[in-house]
């Protein structure tokens, strides 16, 4: 018995076992790992999609009123009412005048001012 239990034959047999067996292990570690990945990215888009669901009953909420159908009416659509009149606000810093951009631009050469396009 002891000759056959200290064999080459079984030596090389529990060796392919262990093989075997290791691979089948490593195995079920990388899916497990690659399960938790799943999950975790899951997770993630679940959040995700838990904010957007927050956003558009908020949004929902909003086209309850009349005031929230106006406001998304006017977005939309760029209207606004018959007596209503647009202000356009200008930042007198950064902004030039109308005239000296106009004497700017005459002072340029039609050659300039076809290849500088400012």
């Amino acid at each position: 018995m002891r000759k056959v239990i200290y064999s080459t034959g079984t030596a090389v047999a529990l060796l392919l076992v262990v093989f075997f067996l290791g691979r089948a292990t490593l195995d079920v570690y990388e899916k497990a790992r690659e399960t938790k990945d799943r999950r975790l990215e899951s997770l993630r888009r679940l959040d995700e999609l838990k904010a957007e669901e927050a956003a558009l009953r908020e949004k929902l909420s909003a086209l309850e009123t009349e005031r929230g159908i106006e406001e998304t009416v006017r977005e939309k659509f760029n209207v606004a009412k018959d007596d209503e009149e647009v202000i356009k606000l200008v930042d007198e810093a950064g902004a030039k005048e109308p005239a000296t951009a106009a004497a700017t631009m005459e002072e340029k050469t039609w050659w300039q001012r076809l290849f500088n396009n400012e």
